[in-house]
């Protein structure tokens, strides 16, 4: 796998990411792939900075190319939880990266559902239902529908209202979780 500017995605079987860590790893009964870098989500569009780690062209489109599934995992206050959708579908450029899910599964509350069909957003580029700009706002880009209930894209540890890196059910609207991750794997046709 790669992303759409060429990077290459680390699979089971090659760590390409450059890091000294591998970003695929055997989890919760499967393979997961995952951007496994240090980015600064609250870039421009343009630039690809903000969310490259979520480009990846195997998913795009993905209705085509297979079935996905998407987890999220993060920790607040020394509590660890997690968000699994069976069904993780993300349209490309043309339409926005708009995002889909369905089949939840998880120890905290669906808040995810309110994203669900929503542009990605970016502080320069607001593909929102808002009257505000979200991604400005919460600083960070993310599937913001009138801006959202999660944004694990966030200012890292922030305790400003609407920030930080939150899962609003847990952290509510002005905590930030102390880890979070975002992965996907291919399932089976």
């Amino acid at each position: 796998m790669a992303f759409n500017d060429g990077a290459q995605f680390s699979t089971k079987d090659r760590d390409n990411d450059g890091s000294d860590i591998s970003c695929a790893y055997f989890q919760h009964g499967g393979w997961w792939f995952n951007a496994c870098s240090s980015v600064n989500f609250n870039g421009r569009w343009a630039s690809r900075e903000s969310w490259k780690g979520m480009r990846w062209s195997s998913v795009t489109g993905n209705a085509a190319s297979g079935r996905f599934e998407l987890r999220f995992d993060f920790t607040y206050q020394g509590y660890d939880y997690y968000a699994t959708y069976d069904t993780f579908v993300l349209s490309g450029e043309s339409e926005n990266y708009k995002f889909w899910t369905s089949g939840f599964d998880g120890n905290v509350w669906n808040v995810m559902a309110f994203n669900n069909g929503a542009s990605f957003s970016t502080k320069d580029r607001d593909n929102d239902g808002s009257d505000i700009s979200c991604a400005y706002y919460q600083h960070g880009g993310w599937w913001f529908d009138a801006c959202s209930r999660v944004n694990l894209n966030g200012r890292w540890a922030s305790k400003e209202d609407w920030k930080g890196m939150r899962w609003s059910s847990v952290t509510g609207n002005a905590a930030s979780v102390s880890f979070s991750e975002m992965k996907i794997r291919p399932l089976d046709k």
